[in-house]
């Protein structure tokens, strides 16, 4: 009698601790990073129907890490930028980023990653490049 039970709690603990490394491989780690000499204020980034938010990212300097279910190499993303001038009143302003479709890219399903972000004004627009660099190990 003792021996079913020892059987039923293995297969219990393999199983849940196969779940959770397979839990955490399917997620990655993501952070931005401000390359511009512009203030973020907010950087969403919009994966299915959720949102993902980094706040007050100052300029060359890291945001928080954040778990996402997954990355494309160009994501939805709506981003607030702050122009700071000295002796004049700051310029705000937003852009949203579209991703139209992922023809062609591979989907980023693991790992740590910096969305690198280098904001510029030009002629009174907002331009926004974006790339995603892999995190390397330490």
């Amino acid at each position: 009698m003792s021996k079913p039970i020892l059987i039923l709690f293995l297969v219990v603990l393999f199983s849940g601790r196969t779940y959770a490394l397979a839990d955490a491989d399917d997620s990655v780690t993501v952070r931005v990073y401000n390359a511009s000499r512009h203030y973020i204020k907010k950087y969403t980034i919009s994966i299915d129907t959720k949102e993902y938010t980094f706040t007050d990212i100052e300029k060359h300097n890291h945001s928080d890490y954040r778990k996402v279910p997954y990355l494309w190499p160009f994501n939805t993303a709506d981003a607030t930028i702050i122009r700071k001038r000295f002796l004049q009143s700051d310029t705000r302003m937003q852009l949203i980023q579209m991703a139209i479709d992922h023809v062609g890219e591979q989907k980023i399903t693991h790992g740590a990653y910096t969305i690198i972000i280098n904001t510029k004004f030009k002629k009174g627009k907002l331009l926004i490049n974006t790339a995603i660099k892999p995190e390397q190990d330490n």
